[in-house]
């Protein structure tokens, strides 16, 4: 599927089947509440090379791990949290 089929297929679906409420352009909340949906698992869209950024969760991966990447994701947060720790020690921050 190439990138425009797959945000045409995005565009074209129903968020929310419920009816919005009449608020929702002054309430982000709302709005959250009215279009996001849990069924997809983006990831994939982090841009190396920034200096000095550090980015731990799914958009860092190359390639979709073929499911749910939420264990992976939170495995990656534990290991890189200590990483991070371990190099602030060693430069003598807390």
């Amino acid at each position: 599927m190439t990138k425009q089929a797959l945000i045409d297929m995005m565009v074209s679906l129903q968020w929310n089947k419920r009816p919005q409420h009449p608020s929702a352009v002054f309430s982000l909340e709302q709005f959250c509440i009215d279009t996001v949906m849990t069924m997809w698992h983006f990831h994939g869209g982090c841009q190396v090379g920034v200096d000095a950024l550090r980015v731990i969760d799914g958009s860092t991966f190359l390639q979709s791990p073929g499911t749910n990447p939420q264990a992976i994701v939170m495995m990656l947060g534990r290991y890189m949290g200590e990483k991070i720790l371990r190099e602030r020690r060693s430069h003598g921050r807390k």
